[in-house]
């Protein structure tokens, strides 16, 4: 019996740190003051272009592959532990994947912006192209 009270206490407590919402992308919420960071590859912000003002910051690599510990040091240096922040992707799957795991994980406000960019495209948003810049070379 104190076995499942602590583990209520737990799950509670829990649950009182961390927080997502699921809300629809669309341009109404674009509006609002909450930083967005885009979570898609580079190849996808070539190919349907980014939101204005978004920050861009890739959790899955193309491969699929990601670095928990790269992505929350440069998450960091975007938001606040405290502030709230959305996530956007394609379509939304791996926004609300990457927004139960910093929410559960590292307790952050998350908002998952479901439909993600093709939603928002849908609904008639015009995005602003990106252009990936080459790396420098390296010369020897």
């Amino acid at each position: 019996m104190n076995r499942y009270i602590v583990w209520l206490w737990m799950c509670s407590a829990m649950l009182l740190h961390s927080e997502v919402t699921h809300l629809w992308a669309d341009e109404a919420f674009l509006e609002k003051n909450i930083t967005i960071i885009d979570i898609r590859t580079p190849t996808e912000w070539e190919d349907k272009g980014v939101v204005y003002g978004s920050h861009l910051l890739t959790f899955f690599e193309e491969n699929g592959e990601f670095n928990v510990s790269d992505f929350k040091v440069k998450l960091e240096n975007i938001v606040e532990k405290e502030q709230p922040f959305a996530l956007l992707c394609r379509v939304g799957k791996r926004s609300r994947i990457v927004a139960d795991f910093l929410s559960k994980t590292f307790h952050y406000h998350v908002i998952n912006l479901k439909g993600g960019i093709m939603h928002l495209i849908y609904k008639g948003y015009h995005t602003k192209s990106y252009k990936k810049t080459p790396k420098k070379l390296k010369l020897d």
